[in-house]
């Protein structure tokens, strides 16, 4: 994670002004050069801060796509660099109100987060894994997510769009600019994927828009701030880019052009999915995607070599039933409990509105579903017998979206202190956890305990239990369709 200094903040007019001197077209096909760098790591080998970073570029670009113009010449690399310094250095909305400084210091780090991704591979198999392979429990139906919900939304199953993500995410990181011309040889591969027509109609419906199209959509999200003009337009650059949900441009020059080559693969993934479902379907999308991440999260939890796992149990009187947490994995020496939540960092974190309480303020309640199952067991409940009660218990509250800050002092503060350590985990540290054997991390976790500086914490920052690649996702990942376009040996 970068952070820059406070003192000497660039205004957001000056960034806009000096991005005016250059062409628009020029200087978007030059970030898209660029971009193309970002190999996951935001320093170099001396440690020092790479000059393009894929959240400061698209930044720029959205820059320029609102407010650029043509003529003026093409930057060169140094001006290039500045560009992407000024947004990273833009001054903060309200800076040196009371928890201003924090919230700035949460926008720079979650308006990062989509752009890492430790793992590619685990990156494009995760949509496929949870909306394809993954069933809803028994006795659930489903609001939006029903039969054709896919093609209705994507205009496409799943592993078509994703594969058609990572054929254009591996195309441009080459050099290839969209249209591609198709290698004749590659069209009966190609029928895998519907074939070159339906292909493009995929990526000309849900990858690409007009510039026009994008200030349209900026606009939208910048105007629902409310406010005077003046508060609307310090607030801008930190507003929805809309490159994340159409990252290649159209009318820039005789190609697509992606002016954050990065952002198509945001688009492609799980969290790319649920932002289009949940601007489709509302809350309906985002109940659905709960109980199948639940699911999906059950999955991954039964591959843990030599762990029991027990889903969601009901306990008390029959009357006024009460729900514990959604699964309990019994190891060794330790029983681990997990709550599960579909929830994704919301905007006003990644725009750095709110204060601390505010924004994190709906991690209170699987804390406390926590603390109430821990109650539970040591109540007795004779429908939690088969949980043992002789050794110590943690727990992980799973998301969909990563809380990087979630588990640090100014957030836990804020909320419920756990009867047993807990920490909240994205679902890539879960889907790298369970590789682990079941002694492993039993012996890990049954060690831990809470810093006195944190109290109900569980310190997950350096845990290192990875056994190996995750079967799940290495299947899902497999059985792309794109992959029948790569030469097998």
């Amino acid at each position: 994670m970068t952070t820059p200094a406070i003192e000497g903040a660039t205004r957001y007019q000056d960034l806009r002004a000096f991005c005016r001197r250059f062409d628009r077209d020029a200087t978007l096909q030059m970030l898209s050069v660029v971009s193309r760098a970002w190999d996951g790591q935001p320093t170099d080998e001396r440690g020092r801060v790479k000059p393009f970073l894929p959240w400061d570029i698209a930044g720029v670009a959205a820059t320029f796509l609102q407010w650029g113009t043509a003529g003026g010449g093409a930057p060169t690399p140094d001006e290039l660099g500045r560009m992407c310094w000024m947004f990273l250095n833009l001054e903060h909305p309200g800076l040196g109100e009371p928890g201003s400084g924090f919230a700035m210091v949460l926008r720079l780090i979650y308006s990062q987060i989509p752009f890492q991704a430790p793992d590619a591979g685990m990156h494009w198999a995760r949509a496929v894994a949870l909306f394809r392979d993954t069933e809803f429990q028994e006795g659930y139906v489903p609001e939006a997510m029903t039969s054709g919900w896919q093609e209705e939304l994507l205009g496409c199953s799943v592993e078509q769009w994703v594969s058609v993500g990572f054929a254009l995410h591996a195309a441009l990181l080459q050099g290839s600019n969209y249209p591609f011309e198709w290698d004749p040889e590659l069209e009966p591969a190609l029928e895998a994927l519907g074939g070159s027509e339906d292909f493009d109609r995929v990526v000309r419906q849900g990858f690409t828009m007009t510039v026009g199209d994008y200030r349209a959509r900026r606009r939208t999200h910048v105007e629902r701030f409310g406010g005077t003009i003046a508060q609307q337009f310090l607030r801008e650059p930190f507003a929805f880019n809309p490159l994340f949900s159409a990252p290649l441009i159209d009318g820039i020059a005789d190609h697509f052009v992606a002016p954050c080559f990065p952002a198509i693969e945001v688009r492609a993934s799980t969290l790319g999915i649920v932002h289009e479902g949940t601007s489709k379907w509302g809350e309906a999308f985002r109940r659905d995607s709960g109980q199948l991440f639940e699911q999906y999260v059950g999955r991954q939890l039964r591959q843990i070599a030599g762990a029991v796992v027990i889903p969601e149990l009901s306990y008390g009187p029959r009357r006024s039933r009460v729900k514990t947490i959604d699964w309990f994995v019994v190891l060794p020496d330790v029983v681990l409990l997990i709550e599960c939540k579909a929830m994704t960092p919301a905007r006003n974190l990644q725009e750095g509105f709110g204060t601390v309480e505010q924004v994190h303020a709906r991690l209170a309640k699987p804390l406390d579903q926590i603390s109430k199952t821990v109650q539970a067991l040591g109540a007795g409940h004779a429908e939690l017998v088969d949980i043992p009660t002789d050794r110590p218990v943690v727990a992980l509250v799973v998301t969909l979206g990563n809380f990087v800050m979630a588990n640090g002092p100014e957030v836990r503060e804020s909320l419920p202190v756990t009867t047993v350590p807990s920490a909240f985990v994205g679902v890539d540290f879960l889907e790298a956890l369970v590789t682990t054997d079941a002694v492993e991390m039993g012996r890990y976790f049954a060690g831990v305990h809470a810093p006195d500086e944190r109290p109900g914490v569980l310190p997950v920052e350096d845990i290192d239990l990875i056994g190996g690649t995750n079967a799940l996702l290495d299947a899902a990942f497999e059985s792309l369709p794109i992959l029948s376009l790569t030469p097998r040996e």
